[in-house]
């Protein structure tokens, strides 16, 4: 852990303890540092701070994922999407979580969006395949499959 890190951004949370801003940069170092619930604290209180503030949001949405609180995670997905209905995160966070709950068209839906907006995202196309392998598209799974693996190959 960065004690430098954490230092500077202590200080700005004190300097600043309206800003929700500071919090989500420390929420960002204590992920980094694999304190996963010392994050979440400091994503509510950006929260608390600006309720619809859409990087928290997203944030907050992947750890819920990551700690299978799929329903968690759609709702903050759901909050962003209110405040910018282009959130790509929040699309393909949202997708994922509805993969997980087997709802494979909410997923498919919410994977084309994300899309339409950003097409190179391996492993959005990836989810997509599996959603649609799901409801019995074996065509368009393996499409999605190839796609993914394509651009899994290709340089940034």
């Amino acid at each position: 852990m960065n004690e430098e890190r954490f230092s500077v951004l202590n200080e700005a949370i004190r300097r600043n303890p309206d800003d929700p801003h500071p919090l989500i940069r420390r929420a960002v170092a204590w992920l980094d540092a694999n304190e996963r619930e010392r994050a979440m604290q400091d994503l509510d209180a950006a929260l608390a701070l600006e309720p619809r503030h859409t990087d928290a949001l997203g944030l907050r949405a992947a750890e819920h994922l990551n700690k299978g609180e799929f329903d968690d995670s759609i709702a903050d997905c759901d909050a962003a999407l209110v405040k910018d209905p282009n959130f790509n995160p929040a699309l393909s966070l949202r997708g994922l979580a509805w993969l997980k709950l087997g709802e494979f068209q909410r997923a498919i839906s919410d994977f084309d969006r994300a899309l339409a907006l950003e097409p190179d995202q391996p492993i959005v196309l990836y989810s997509r395949g599996v959603a649609k392998q799901q409801l019995g598209d074996a065509t368009g799974a393996e499409l999605d499959f190839a796609m993914s693996n394509a651009l899994k190959g290709k340089p940034s």
